[in-house]
Formats: structure tokens, C-alpha cells, sequence
């Protein structure tokens, strides 16, 4: 199940690097994915993700809830601090970085992941919102052109 929550956290977050046993766990969800119509992608993976919620992605990431809205996939993550890092003392211009830091991480791990490219490419959309001190910080959307 650590699993497909890697495959989730990866299509709405960051990409982590897998074990052997990981990656082949991950192809029997590509192949099982394949087979979905868009708008069943969504429901899927929440209905195997909700109950494990929530999950820490990072020394910085949770994620707290996992909807399906239509094709969209929106997970809802909660931004922490860490020894390395204070985000809750970062300015609009820091966040506005770190939002442009996960794009350029996650986005770009969404596309080079080719579950998370194949998700996208059948018309999947994902939504995550960030929040910090219970206030919403920022919100990332992919769809089939964050890939091109």
C-alpha cells in the first residue's frame, strides 16, 4: 500500500526513488490504470489512499485529504516546519519560490513517471493545495499540457 501512495505523492507532489519491489508493485497499478476511463482514475486512487491519510511526504509535505472532483485529483497538504527550513516565517515572495520549487519537482516527477504522464495524458487533472497555519498557501494544478 506504501506503494501506491509513493505513485500518489509522486503525481501530486515529489518524485522518491524506489525500490525494485516498489517499481514493480507500481507497473500492476499502471496496468490496472490503463484499463480506466479518466473519469474513474480519480475515485481509484482515492479509494485506495483515503484510508491512509494522512501521510507524510517530506521533512515539509503531508498529505491530508485525497478527493475526486469529476477527473480531478485533488489532494490537500499541509506545510510544516523542519530544522532545515522555517516556512511558516517565509514572505509572500519565499512561498511564491517554494511553490515554483514543487512545480519544477513535482510537475516535472509527474511527467518523467509514466503512470503519472499516462494519468495525465487520458485527461486526469490534479489539484494540490498547500496550506500553512491553517491558511491556504498556494495551489498547484498538471493537466496534459504540463508535460509538453
Amino acid at each position: 500500500m506504501r506503494k501506491i501512495l509513493l505513485l500518489c505523492a509522486a503525481i501530486l507532489a515529489f518524485s522518491g526513488e524506489l525500490s525494485e519491489r516498489e517499481k514493480n508493485e507500481i507497473a500492476l497499478y499502471e496496468q490496472i490504470l490503463s484499463s480506466l476511463k479518466a473519469e474513474q482514475i480519480p475515485q481509484f486512487i482515492v479509494g485506495i489512499v483515503a484510508g491512509r491519510l494522512p501521510y507524510k511526504i517530506d521533512e515539509h509535505t503531508i498529505l491530508n485529504s485525497l478527493d475526486a472532483n469529476g477527473v480531478t485529483l485533488v489532494g490537500r497538504f499541509k506545510l510544516t516546519d523542519a530544522p532545515s527550513r522555517k516556512i511558516s516565517k517565509f514572505n509572500a515572495a519565499q512561498l511564491e519560490g517554494l511553490k515554483r520549487e514543487f512545480i519544477a519537482n513535482g510537475v516535472g516527477a509527474i511527467c518523467k513517471n509514466s503512470a503519472g504522464a499516462a494519468i495525465l495524458n487520458k485527461g486526469v487533472r490534479l489539484r494540490g493545495v498547500y496550506e500553512l497555519g491553517g491558511r491556504r498557501a498556494f495551489e498547484i494544478n498538471a493537466d496534459k499540457s504540463s508535460c509538453e
